[in-house]
């Protein structure tokens, strides 16, 4: 019904002749709603004594409600919300309460991982809450004696009350639970618990024996009269809803500013119940409450997209993504924090060492990424046994730098210093000795193993986590520490250039230096034009360019093709040199790995990459390959297998 654009600022339940009757200002409006039993009062006769009662009430609906609950509030992966789950009574706005309840619990349980005993425990509570609010509502029918009609006297003689009665004996006996030190304790809550229990006791006119006032009389009055003033100068309430429609910082003022009540509970809340939630300010403070570093997405969203000072971009340049947050532990300690806390919000993972993915592997726009930079501690260093434990997140150039003072080096070294050790152990390694000794994951000898519940799994060969995280793309775990074997080599390269006039001349030769083990060095690359020729520089490491042994040129002999002058050229002084043009640009790639053994040998194998030029030609990629790719051999484990990569 109408109510002039003057709303009363409170909700009235109104006691009716077979129930009782709601009524909800709205601005404009009243919503009115009698709920009646409608064994005692049918429809019309309902219709007519609600227009009575409220005179210009119209536009009449009806809800037929069922009451009772669902066994289980979760059931597989559904979960059932608000009446979808319970209806009890609409009394008391219940299901709106209840909602609120069951997001609440929803959102914890999500938080904490869920489990099966988890969600038997939240389904049970649920239950039993719902059960309360019945019983909670039962002392609304068997105390109200403001309407004699045949609907009051039989609820009053036959509603079950009987889970209230011993609370009830108590409240009359001893006195409002409100006012005493320390309430007993109830199966509910802040609003339907034991302050609810006083007001709707107190509202029925049932007066506890024991009824101790907490102000003197003469404090009563001077509260009443101060509220009096307030009411006086206080707008009515249709008046101060357009008020705030109109100006906005009055909204602002009573939901922003420090010295607003809602500000304050506000903040007490979030003190006394830290969010578990996945919102920037959830993430904020917990990673102040824990010490962690962090990006948050809105800052990393600002970031200009330059590789490797933004999250957002990776070495491929070819994909942009924000993540929700950045974690950049310090420790390990840390990084298992921030591994259950991601966990438990269910978080997506990434690991970003030195972001030297081609294709967005280590970008993330839904989830985290965590920036593994920070663990780039060598842990120890054993020159005698040649073995050195180092972090995961120390780049290559790092170790290398490291092992320079006593002469020594990793067996195998990718060509960009600049990536992470674990990352390029995650992914395999390919490197200037490949040919020789393989993979890079070939010298690993132990690692750690961090799964994402923060646990620590020292492994070695044979045993599964080993031999499954090597390579294994980051799918089991983060690589947290490696024990890497080194080599004795020093940094000058007495290298020459060779060039082959067809894949299958280089792959010759390739497997020759392979299968003798020939050369400390053999890097080559493809030219995806036509005629498809391939260079190498294959060579040796030695102290100096005054070290060259008289050895080496015999490398070079029986070789298919052509190669130039001995030139040297200190390896290591040109991998810290500052990165040139060609890094700004984008490099997105694929690795194909072929295999090359007697039934697939050169020939074969250059039919296979010939088809490859043809469609890369095709495409029109081959100017975007100006460098062209990398070809190289990986030692024979067995006479069957040896791939080209």
């Amino acid at each position: 019904r109408d109510n002039g654009g003057q709303p009363r600022p409170y909700t009235t339940a109104t006691t009716m002749q077979s129930g009782w009757c709601w009524q909800i200002p709205m601005r404009g409006e009243d919503h009115l709603g009698y709920v009646h039993a409608s064994r005692f009062i049918d429809v019309d006769a309902a219709k007519a004594e609600l227009a009575a009662r409220f005179p210009g009430a119209r536009d009449f609906k009806v809800v037929r409600f069922q009451s009772g609950r669902r066994r289980d509030f979760i059931h597989g992966n559904v979960v059932a919300i608000g009446n979808s789950y319970a209806f009890v009574e609409p009394l008391e706005s219940t299901a709106i309460h209840m909602i609120i309840i069951e997001v609440s619990r929803l959102l914890g349980l999500l938080a904490e991982g869920g489990g099966e005993r988890a969600i038997a425990t939240t389904s049970h509570e649920i239950g039993q809450h719902w059960d309360w609010l019945k019983s909670f509502l039962a002392l609304h029918y068997r105390f109200n004696r403001r309407v004699d009609s045949p609907f009051w006297r039989e609820v009053h003689l036959t509603t079950n009350w009987s889970a209230m009665e011993p609370i009830v004996a108590d409240f009359q006996a001893h006195g409002a639970f409100s006012a005493r030190a320390e309430p007993p304790r109830m199966a509910g809550d802040a609003v339907f618990g034991p302050r609810g229990i006083d007001i709707v006791m107190l509202g029925q006119r049932l007066v506890p024996d024991v009824l101790t006032p907490k102000t003197s009389a003469p404090e009563w009055h001077a509260l009443m009269a101060m509220r009096d003033q307030v009411v006086a100068h206080a707008l009515p309430h249709g008046e101060a809803l357009r008020a705030v429609a109109a100006e906005r910082r009055i909204w602002d003022d009573l939901v922003h500013k420090e010295s607003s009540w809602v500000h304050q509970m506000t903040t007490d809340m979030q003190r006394a119940v830290p969010t578990r939630g996945r919102s920037q300010e959830a993430l904020a403070a917990w990673a102040k409450a824990n010490g962690v570093p962090v990006v948050l997405g809105r800052d990393a969203a600002r970031l200009p997209d330059e590789f490797g000072a933004s999250p957002n971009i990776d070495f491929g340049k070819y994909l942009r993504k924000v993540p929700e947050v950045v974690f950049r532990p310090r420790d390990q300690a840390q990084l298992a924090e921030c591994l259950r806390h991601a966990s438990q919000r269910r978080m997506p993972i990434r690991v970003r060492g030195a972001a030297h993915s081609s294709g967005g592997q280590t970008l993330a726009d839904e989830g985290c990424v965590i920036d593994l930079r920070w663990l780039q501690r060598v842990l120890h260093d054993d020159a005698a046994q040649q073995r050195i434990r180092v972090e995961a997140g120390a780049w290559w150039l790092e170790l290398c730098g490291h092992l320079q003072a006593t002469g020594r080096r990793p067996a195998v070294l990718t060509d960009n210093w600049r990536s992470s050790v674990g990352g390029t152990l995650a992914v395999g390694g390919f490197g200037d000795a490949s040919h020789r000794y393989g993979l890079q994951v070939g010298g690993v000898r132990e690692l750690v193993l961090m799964t994402v519940d923060g646990t620590r799994h020292r492994v070695k060969p044979g045993d599964d986590l080993f031999d499954w995280s090597l390579a294994g793309r980051g799918q089991l775990g983060l690589i947290t520490e490696v024990v890497l074997d080194t080599i004795t080599r020093g940094t000058t390269l007495a290298a020459r250039v060779i060039e082959w006039t067809s894949v299958e001349r280089f792959l010759e030769d390739a497997l020759t230096a392979s299968r003798e083990g020939r050369f400390d060095w053999l890097r080559a690359r493809l030219e995806w034009t036509p005629g498809m020729i391939v260079a190498a520089a294959a060579g040796h490491l030695v102290p100096g360019p005054d070290a060259i042994p008289a050895t080496a040129a015999a490398d070079f002999e029986g070789l298919i093709g052509r190669y130039g002058p001995l030139e040297t050229l200190d390896v290591f002084d040109k991998s810290v040199e500052a990165t040139d043009s060609e890094w700004r640009h984008a490099a997105p790639c694929v690795e194909i790995v072929l295999p090359l053994n007697g039934e697939s040998g050169p020939e074969e194998t250059g039919r296979v990459i010939r088809r490859v030029a043809d469609r890369i030609a095709d495409s029109g990629l081959a100017r975007f390959l100006p460098r062209g790719s990398s070809l190289m051999v990986l030692p024979a484990k067995d006479a069957q297998r040896l791939p080209l990569a």
